[in-house]
């Protein structure tokens, strides 16, 4: 669940960004390397590409801040 709403497999995960620094974080990432362990146990899958152009759409929330918590 991401925003409220339900989100089922496959995943299509788009993000914007330097891509070294992020596939760095990835490979180095614990949950995601527990993950990786088991894709071939359970029949899971993994395919991260590098894109060259894509297009998200505009984001149409609000723009404000509902709340603001102290951590």
């Amino acid at each position: 669940m991401l925003e409220g709403r339900v989100y089922s497999p496959p995943f299509v995960i788009t993000v914007i960004g330097p891509v070294e620094e992020m596939t760095e974080a990835l490979d180095s990432s614990q949950n995601v390397r527990l993950y990786r362990e088991w894709v071939d146990h359970v029949g899971l899958g993994e395919k991260v590409e590098t894109l060259q152009d894509t297009t998200l759409p505009a984001y149409a929330g609000p723009l404000a801040v509902d709340a603001a918590v102290s951590r």
